[in-house]
């Protein structure tokens, strides 16, 4: 019995040690995406985060995200990567704004000289679920401590948690209700406009707010990115999305994990050796996914279904699908990070969503800023509608889609 338990012990700090080191090589690849923004006031300074969503024209230029309470009655403001200790200094343009979203989008030129590319950072865009493993990163001021170096003020914290629940209220007063993420990942005063992630190094949220310490602990909230994704649409500023549903696998794992306290022995040590095989499978899923940008059918896979698709400056095209990439997700859209390319004018950059969910094809807008129908009903922004081949899919209200079955 004693040698079960150790087994048994062993297996979950196992499985927990991968779950981890899935965080470990993320944020390894996410931190350097992350920027420090110091903003000068009349009186004073501040200081906030932001990640980079995509590169401007030139070599020097980045687009970058942050809250807009962080810039909001700023005179002027910077934004600092640390790279190899040393500060690679960018000045700041304000391109679009939102207080009532209090989201800002700041166009970014390298002042310094020292030659930079940092990561983008993909917005994820689907739907997040209660109990996904999170990880906030970003420069709290708490975390200067006094005597601190230059160097260790340009380290961005970490921090992990969980989603708590999905919630849609306004940030402030009578404003427009939004999606928010309630999280437990510790932010604190600096981490404002820096990301909450999930295992992928997706952009799930912008964290924005916490709760009051006399009133909760563990409380804080983000804005959603399908929330950030709509407000880049509407003010047609480029990013780089990503339509995987890696937190649902991520979340999944975690439940396995969480339930071996209720099982007997048996059952836990059963449910342990699932975990594991659950969590290396996942290790291996994600080290070889195949990019949302990726087009075609992959080579040797038998299409599942044709899309016909006619209207909008490309006039008629048919694409084929194959199951594998419609389990995982096909988006559609007028920019570079849909999988189905559509030039439409009236079209969103990532529009909508095709998923096949068991034997169900359901299709989703995405936030879009001219909907998608079907059957001539608007479609509610990240709420899947199921279609078929009889279908009358409208995107944008000048491109039609059909579904229609293979050849053969």
């Amino acid at each position: 019995m004693k040698n079960i338990i150790i087994f048994w012990v062993a297996l979950i700090a196992l499985a927990t040690s991968a779950l981890a080191q899935d965080f470990k090589d993320m944020i390894a690849s996410a931190d350097a995406g992350v920027g420090r923004v110091f903003v000068q006031y009349d009186k004073g300074y501040g200081s906030g985060s932001g990640f980079v969503v995509e590169y401007g024209e030139t070599a020097r230029q980045l687009i970058f995200v942050t809250n807009n309470h962080v810039i909001d009655g700023g005179k002027s403001a910077v934004v600092v990567f640390g790279v190899d200790g040393e500060a690679v200094e960018y000045s700041a343009q304000l391109i679009t704004r939102s207080a009532e979203l209090d989201m800002a989008v700041l166009l970014l030129e390298r002042v310094s000289a020292k030659s930079h590319k940092p990561p983008i950072l993909p917005i994820a865009l689907r739907e997040v679920g209660k109990a996904e493993q999170v990880a906030a990163l970003g420069y709290p001021g708490v975390s200067d401590r006094e005597g601190s170096s230059a160097t260790d003020q340009l380290e961005t914290t970490y921090t992990q948690g969980t989603v708590s629940k999905i919630l849609h209220a306004p940030w402030s007063g009578q404003g427009r209700a939004l999606e928010i993420i309630q999280h437990t990942a510790a932010i604190n005063p600096g981490n404002s406009g820096g990301p909450l992630l999930d295992l992928c190094g997706q952009v799930i949220g912008i964290n924005t707010q916490k709760a009051k310490a006399e009133y909760a602990s563990e409380t804080y909230w983000a804005s959603s990115s399908n929330e950030l994704a709509e407000f880049l649409n509407e003010a047609d500023i480029p990013y780089t999305a990503e339509a995987s549903d890696c937190g649902a696998t991520a979340s999944h794992r975690t439940g396995i994990l969480d339930r071996l306290r209720r099982l007997p022995l048996a059952a836990t040590i059963a449910a342990v050796l699932g975990a594991v095989a659950l969590v290396f499978g996942g290790i291996f899923f994600l080290a070889r996914r195949k990019p949302s940008g990726a087009r075609g059918r992959a080579g040797g896979a038998k299409p599942a279904l044709k899309l016909a698709i006619s209207g909008g400056a490309a006039g008629s095209q048919r694409i084929a699908l194959s199951e594998g990439q419609l389990r995982g997700g096909v988006t559609l859209g007028r920019g570079s990070a849909a999988m189905v390319r559509i030039d439409g004018k009236k079209l969103s950059r990532v529009h909508a969503r095709l998923k096949l969910d068991g034997r169900a094809l359901m299709l989703s807008d995405l936030g879009s800023t001219n909907g998608t129908s079907v059957d001539g009903r608007k479609l509610a922004r990240n709420q899947p509608q199921q279609v078929n081949t009889s279908s009358r899919i409208e995107l944008g209200g000048e491109v039609s889609v059909s579904i229609e079955r293979p050849e053969g």
